[in-house]
């Protein structure tokens, strides 16, 4: 059995600048290096530099109706935050969209988007909806309302208001054997 051909290039020392370093050296190097200090700067502070204009857009999206909590009581914001660290370039999303809402509603009223009226915050994210497929607004408001709205159906504090009792398992149909 032959070795492959890669083999050699990376088993040999790399020369860089009269500087010869093993590939163990490089690789110590690189696990040196604490994790966050990759992260650009959007990505460590977004959710939290953003969570006032975040829990505006859950509220926006979905406010309390008729007994039935809205987003920001479910503390969707944290769900948003986790994901942000579990989704890649999901909080450069953020902070971007977020950016771009700010920017919108101080066009339009010379407010900041969580300083409007909900009627403002409903027409600016309208109008984010409202842009070209996959630019950064329109993919924004889209991607943070799907992630809302199957963070809250899927929260069992919401099931109630809804005239919900939860999923039919583990337990299943108990009366699948009865005619219908």
């Amino acid at each position: 059995m032959t070795a492959p051909l890669f083999l050699d290039s990376m088993c040999s020392n790399i020369t860089w600048n009269k500087l010869i370093l093993s590939r163990r050296s490089v690789l110590s190097l690189i696990a040196s290096v604490p994790a966050f200090a990759a992260r650009p700067d959007y990505a460590n502070a977004s959710v939290e530099d953003n969570r006032a204009i975040l829990e505006a857009v859950v509220d926006t999206l979905l406010p309390a109706y008729k007994g039935s909590p809205s987003g920001v009581e479910l503390e969707m914001v944290y769900d948003l935050q986790r994901l942000s660290a579990e989704i890649q370039n999901y909080a450069q999303m953020l902070q971007l969209g977020c950016d771009w809402l700010n920017v919108r509603a101080t066009q339009m009223t010379g407010k900041s988007f969580t300083e409007t009226t909900s009627d403002i915050r409903e027409n600016v994210l309208k109008q984010a909806f409202d842009e070209p497929e996959n630019s950064l607004p329109q993919v924004f408001a889209t991607r943070v309302r799907k992630d809302c709205m199957i963070l809250y159906y899927s929260n069992p504090v919401a099931w109630p208001a809804l005239s919900f009792n939860g999923p039919i398992q583990p337990v299943g149909f108990q009366d699948h054997w009865k005619p219908a």
